[in-house]
């Protein structure tokens, strides 16, 4: 995948080349939502491109749409240790078992904060 060069990426254009390479099957409304959402913020935050990208990745990546071991080659290499080390962090891996997590607001405040 191409590595974003402008300053501000599309939240949608950069979900879509994702979900190009994620198991689409286990996409629901919320996870989409979800991982817009966040992108959506970092975007309007004016943060740098690589964090906008992991950042949308990461609820990808706990919901298993995007393979962990895959990151480097889907993301670049930077973007895929943001979502590692996010993914280390326990209650950010608890949201891939509840559903109503994903649609939290709350949820996808902590997520703005952690990658701030």
């Amino acid at each position: 995948m191409p590595e974003y060069t402008v300053s501000h990426p599309d939240p949608e254009a950069v979900l879509a080349e994702l979900l190009r390479v994620a198991d689409r099957n286990a996409l629901t409304p919320a996870l989409h939502e979800h991982a817009l959402g966040v992108g959506t913020i970092l975007t309007e935050l004016g943060l740098d491109p690589v964090l906008t990208r992991a950042g949308i990745a990461v609820p990808l990546t706990v919901a298993k749409l995007l393979p962990e071991d895959d990151l480097p080659s889907i993301l670049g290499a930077e973007a895929a240790a943001l979502v590692t080390a996010v993914l280390a962090i326990p209650a950010v891996e608890a949201l891939g078992n509840r559903e109503d997590a994903l649609t939290s607001s709350a949820q996808a405040e902590n997520l703005r904060k952690l990658l701030l």
